[in-house]
């Protein structure tokens, strides 16, 4: 059976608000849409010299005065409007993120979306984003690996010891 989702990209510009989020959400769910999706970006900048692997060029294009909101709070709201429509990332960047701390917001949100949170990840393709949050660009391949175990230790176990290179 084929599902059908949603991404909300660039979901908080300027000119649009929590409200606005809330009101996709029921609308979507409403169209029948099975799934609505956040993305993540920290920051914006003018000029990347990473290249963005989804287009030809490899510029982004997002224009200016973009923002996203932090992708859980989006799915928190999202799934507080609805009853049936699936929320999730669409990409958290894990190497940028707290394991830790991240697998708690996560526990948290799975419980208040009652089993409806789907945690997409990846590892971000832009250097500058990286370095603006001072993440090391290299081994995030390594770090998002070992942040993975980490945090399926700490939803699995009771009690967690994690020793990495991380």
């Amino acid at each position: 059976m084929m599902k059908i989702g949603l991404v909300m990209a660039f979901n908080g510009r300027p000119q649009r608000t929590m409200d606005d989020l809330r009101s996709v959400s029921v609308h979507a769910e409403d169209a029948g849409f099975d799934s609505i999706w956040f993305p993540e970006h920290v920051v914006f900048f003018q000029q990347y010299e990473s290249k963005y692997p989804y287009t030809a060029d490899g510029n982004p294009g997002f224009g200016k005065r973009q923002g996203v909101y932090d992708p859980l709070f989006a799915a928190a709201v999202s799934a507080g409007a609805t009853t049936r429509l699936r929320v999730g990332t669409a990409v958290l960047i894990l190497p940028q993120r707290n394991p830790v701390v991240l697998a708690q917001e996560v526990v948290a949100l799975d419980h208040l979306s009652n089993g409806r949170f789907d945690l997409g990840i990846g590892l971000g393709w832009s250097r500058e984003e990286y370095a603006a949050l001072d993440v090391p660009w290299t081994d995030r391949g390594k770090r998002t690996d070992e942040y993975l175990l980490a945090m399926k230790a700490l939803w699995t176990e009771d009690l967690v010891t994690f020793h990495g290179d991380f």
